[in-house]
């Protein structure tokens, strides 16, 4: 993406309000199941490689 973090963005930290300070829309909807666990650090990505051996 080429556009500059807003300054929004930097004080609340969600990377979401970029998009939203660049007049775009957010389309959003309700989960109608539950989602899995996040992979968000190493330690995630391998008990997900061990879950899927």
């Amino acid at each position: 993406m080429s556009w500059q973090p807003s300054p929004l963005e930097h004080i609340e930290m969600l990377e979401q309000l970029r998009v939203l300070w660049y007049g775009e829309k957010i389309h959003v909807a309700v989960a109608k199941a539950v989602p899995g666990t996040g992979v968000d650090t190493a330690d995630d990505l391998e008990r997900v490689r061990a879950e899927m051996r």
